[in-house]
C-alpha cells in the first residue's frame, strides 16, 4: 500500500515537472531573440537577470530582457528574428521588456523601453501589427520612454529620451505613428499621429505636442545620423579626428604664409627679456641726438667798415662776375 502510494505520487510530481518544462519551454519559444549586425565603438548586452555585461560582438544574441547598452560615438544595429530592424544611437541604454514572434499563432508584440538616448525602429513589412493573434489578443510593436510611447502598425521611426530634460522626441520616416501618453494594458492615451516627414516632443506630465513637418536637411541628417550602417562610430571617429588635428591649426592659432615670414625679416628684433620675477635689465645707452651744423655766413669787410665808423652814407659798389 506504501509503495503503490509513494508510486501514485512520484507519478503525479513528475506530471507536474514535465507540465512545467512544457510550460517554460512554451514561454522560451515565444521570446523572440535578434542578432547583432553592426557593432561600433563599445557597445554591451547586459542581463537584466544576471546583471552582468558582455560586449557585443557581431552575431552575438539580444533577446527578451536583454538591455543594449551603447557609449559615446558608439552604434549597433540588430535584426531580429521576425525581419524588425533596431539601430542604436551612441550613448543609449535600451531594454527589450517584451519580444514575442510565434509566426504559428500570428501572434507578435513588442515593447522596447528607451531609457536614455535614441533607438530607430523599422518593420519588416508594412501593418504587421494592429491585428489580432490566434488566443484573440492584439498584437502591438511599441517604443516607450519616460514622457510618452510610440505605437506602430509597420513602418521606420526614431524614438529619442533625454533623462536630464525628461523630454521625449519622435521622428517618422515612413509609416506613421501613434504617439501618446501610457495607460493601462498598453493603452496609448491621447495619442496625436506623426506621419512621415513630421515630429512630436512630449514632456513629462504633459500629452505631446502637435506633429510638425521637419525641414528636408534636418531630416536627411536624421536618416543618415541614425542608421549604424552608415554613421561613423567610435574607431572611424577617432581616426578623422586625428588626421583632422594633422592637417586643421588647433582652436585660435592661424595658418602662417611665406608673406608673414618675409614681413618678420623687415621687424627689429626685440631685445631679450629678463624671466618673471627677475630684476630687468636696463635698457641698452641711446646716443646723443645730431644737432645739424648751420652753414657758413659769409662775410662783408667793406660792410662791417662802414657800420663800425657810425652813421653816415657808405657808398658800396658790388661787382658781379659775368
Amino acid at each position: 500500500m506504501t509503495m503503490r502510494l509513494a508510486t501514485r505520487y512520484s507519478h503525479a510530481w513528475l506530471a507536474t515537472a514535465l507540465g512545467a518544462l512544457v510550460f517554460f519551454g512554451a514561454e522560451a519559444a515565444q521570446a523572440a531573440c535578434g542578432e547583432i549586425a553592426v557593432t561600433k565603438g563599445d557597445v554591451k548586452i547586459e542581463n537584466t537577470k544576471t546583471k552582468k555585461a558582455v560586449p557585443a560582438e557581431k552575431g552575438s544574441k539580444v533577446c527578451q530582457g536583454d538591455v543594449v547598452v551603447a557609449g559615446a560615438m558608439s552604434r549597433a544595429k540588430i535584426v531580429m528574428e521576425d525581419g524588425n530592424e533596431l539601430n542604436i544611437s551612441p550613448d543609449s541604454r535600451i531594454v527589450l521588456e517584451e519580444y514575442v514572434y510565434k509566426p504559428a499563432d500570428n501572434k507578435k508584440k513588442v515593447m522596447l523601453n528607451v531609457l536614455y538616448g535614441k533607438v530607430r525602429t523599422a518593420t519588416k513589412e508594412e501593418n504587421m501589427y494592429g491585428d489580432k493573434a490566434a488566443d484573440g489578443q492584439a498584437n502591438s510593436f511599441q517604443v516607450k520612454t519616460k514622457s510618452a510611447v510610440a505605437g506602430v502598425r509597420g513602418t521606420d521611426f526614431l524614438t529619442s529620451f533625454d533623462r536630464r530634460t525628461n523630454r521625449a522626441e519622435v521622428i517618422t520616416f515612413k509609416g506613421s505613428v501613434e504617439v501618446g501618453t501610457l495607460g493601462a494594458n498598453g493603452a496609448i492615451m491621447n495619442p496625436v499621429r506623426v506621419g512621415a516627414g513630421q515630429k512630436t516632443e512630449a514632456v513629462l506630465g504633459r500629452p505631446p505636442a502637435p506633429p510638425k513637418s521637419v525641414p528636408q536637411v534636418d531630416m536627411e541628417r536624421a536618416n543618415s545620423d541614425s542608421q549604424a550602417d552608415t554613421a561613423s562610430g567610435s574607431s572611424s571617429s577617432s581616426n578623422n579626428n586625428q588626421s583632422g588635428n594633422a592637417r586643421r591649426p588647433a582652436s585660435g592659432a592661424r595658418m602662417i604664409s611665406s608673406e608673414d615670414l618675409a614681413k618678420d625679416d623687415k621687424q627689429p628684433v626685440p631685445a631679450p627679456r629678463a624671466p618673471a620675477g627677475l630684476p630687468q635689465p636696463p635698457p641698452p645707452p641711446m646716443p646723443p641726438p645730431v644737432v645739424p651744423t648751420p652753414p657758413p655766413v659769409t662775410t662783408c669787410d667793406l660792410c662791417n667798415r662802414a657800420i663800425e665808423s657810425g652813421p653816415g652814407k657808405v657808398k658800396i659798389t658790388i661787382t658781379v662776375p659775368q
